[in-house]
């Protein structure tokens, strides 16, 4: 059983992340300057504007970067699949996470159009959440192993892909 080094995250907790923080923000810097006196310039509210947006994305990047995207070990073999995240992370507590294959509902390589690499996204039934893997800075050559692994696997236990979506061609008469 090898163990892989590599990134780690859930898409669901990444969406709500990045929809909720930013709402979250917003809500006490306007919370904020409605108890401001009205007799504060516009030029000291315009910048303590600018600078709590600047301070959020910076904030919103950092949490994406080091809290939600994590680095874990992976062992896979052919009883299933091991995941250990070492570093606890305001979303992640250190934990051992195993799933046999028949626990595992699909494998799907995906193309991270960000960074230009590809990852693999692994689904699992029980309990039911998507875990992305992707490579680590400099780490390709370990991932590239892993996700061989990860495709034999796949073959082996006939595991399946996500279904293509069919592109639905336009139709001008919805009574077609």
């Amino acid at each position: 059983m090898q163990s892989y080094k590599l990134k780690y995250h859930k898409n669901s907790l990444l969406l709500i992340t990045m929809i909720g923080f930013p709402i979250v923000c917003a809500t006490i810097m306007f919370a904020f300057l409605s108890n401001l006196p009205q007799s504060l310039p516009e030029w000291a509210m315009l910048i303590m504007v600018c600078s709590s947006l600047v301070l959020m994305v910076a904030f919103l990047f950092w949490m994406i970067n080091t809290q939600l995207i994590v680095r874990c070990a992976v062992k896979v073999n052919d009883k299933g699949i091991n995941l250990k995240i070492d570093q606890p992370s305001l979303f992640y507590k250190p934990k051992d996470f195993f799933a046999g294959w028949e626990n595992v509902n699909h494998i799907t390589e995906k193309f991270d159009g960000r960074n230009g690499s590809y990852y693999y996204q692994v689904s699992f039934k029980n309990p039911s959440f998507n875990a992305n893997f992707n490579a680590l800075n400099g780490g390709e050559e370990e991932a590239e192993k892993f996700y061989t692994e990860l495709r034999y696997f796949q073959e082996t236990y006939s595991l399946n892909k996500l279904p293509k979506q069919r592109k639905q061609e336009y139709s001008p008469n919805i009574w077609v």
